[in-house]
């Protein structure tokens, strides 16, 4: 089942993304030894939380998708996100033609 394109627009690169993880160790969110190197290890690590896990369920009975298919997108988020922002010096638009719909929930979750 398709949904709707998301109503907001918000202009992305991959820092905002890594701003996630500084922010999330600036707070004491990993515990100690656990933080890894890599952006994409430490998101995983903040994806286990069960504040990112209740908004993320929130935001798939909204937009009527599968937990399980959102769940799997988001050990590849940062490659994603990474991936629209090679090469363009503008910021990348959070919407329906860059991202499946899984990942878009994926992405608001985090933020």
């Amino acid at each position: 089942m398709l949904i709707q394109p998301f109503h907001m627009t918000v202009y992305l690169t991959s820092l905002p993304v890594e701003r996630i993880v500084y922010q999330a160790e600036l707070e004491n969110q990993f515990e100690k030894g656990k933080k890894k190197v890599g952006v994409q290890e430490n998101l995983d690590i903040l994806a286990k939380g069960s504040d990112f896990n209740n908004i993320l369920k929130n935001e798939v009975d909204k937009h009527k998708l599968v937990y399980a298919d959102a769940k799997r997108r988001v050990n590849k988020i940062y490659h994603e996100v990474s991936k629209h922002a090679h090469g363009n010096t503008e910021p990348i638009r959070l919407e329906r033609r860059y991202y499946t719909a899984s990942e878009l929930v994926v992405l608001i979750s985090f933020f």
